[in-house]
């Protein structure tokens, strides 16, 4: 650890080694390095950058939060990845639709584009501005409600031959939509779409905010084959070339 200001508490004090992306993400990236042991090898996803060759025994993490800020959100992440691992652990349709508790899910998913706001990881840091920012803090902070409709995210799970593509993480910032600014955070198969725009503003298009976190608990994650994912195919061209 080290001594630094909380992110998020804006406590000074020790600081934990936090995730940006959670530990549960990148359980299928490790791949063999000496003997029994298993490292992630560290990729750069940015354009015309050469391959990091360093290996790190756990996900790609920076000093952010205190202890105890570090354990709110770890308790978002638990609930949420046994969530989605029993979820995938069977045959999905189409379409995922099913109840979860709404304040940790909707808490989860502000976490992460919160902390892709805050970190000075290039892979992974999108430009939310500060005022956004700020905003994410006071409400992770304080455990705050949110509408659904607010930082309203839109959930695909992406099949490539039957199977759930776990094998990425990325992240991307388009254009705007409806007035809105949209953010995409790619990592266990889902690609999280976030919209972004002022407190009361709401999609014009409804199919979006359809498929966001509902306030009575109401999940949905709609299956995409990965050929059929432009936003995916397009984002590899650019960076493959």
């Amino acid at each position: 650890m080290k001594t630094g200001v909380c992110k998020l508490c804006l406590t000074e004090t020790e600081l934990c080694n936090s995730h940006i992306i959670p530990e549960f993400a990148y359980t299928r990236l490790y791949v063999p390095y000496k003997g029994n042991d298993r490292r992630l090898l560290k990729l750069n996803f940015e354009k015309g950058a050469k391959l990091e060759r360093t290996r790190y025994k756990k996900g790609l993490r920076e000093y952010l939060l205190c202890r105890k800020c570090e354990e709110k959100f770890s308790c978002y992440e638990t609930y949420v990845s046994g969530l989605l691992k029993k979820l995938f652990s069977n045959q999905l349709d189409d379409m995922v639709d099913i109840k979860v508790d709404y304040t940790k899910f909707k808490m989860f998913e502000l976490s992460i584009l919160w902390r892709c706001g805050i970190t000075n990881i290039s892979n992974y840091h999108i430009n939310l501005g500060e005022k956004h920012l700020e905003k994410l803090r006071q409400v992770l902070n304080n455990n705050s409600f949110v509408n659904f409709w607010q930082y309203g995210c839109f959930k695909l799970l992406n099949f490539y031959n039957n199977e759930i593509v776990y094998d990425l993480i990325l992240k991307t910032e388009g254009k705007k939509f409806n007035g809105l600014r949209v953010y995409g955070i790619y990592f266990y198969g889902i690609q999280w779409t976030f919209f972004v725009g002022s407190e009361n503003h709401r999609l014009q298009d409804k199919r979006f905010e359809d498929g966001f976190l509902l306030q009575n608990g109401g999940l949905k994650i709609v299956r995409l084959e990965l050929m059929n994912n432009t936003f995916l195919m397009k984002l590899a061209n650019e960076i493959y070339g």
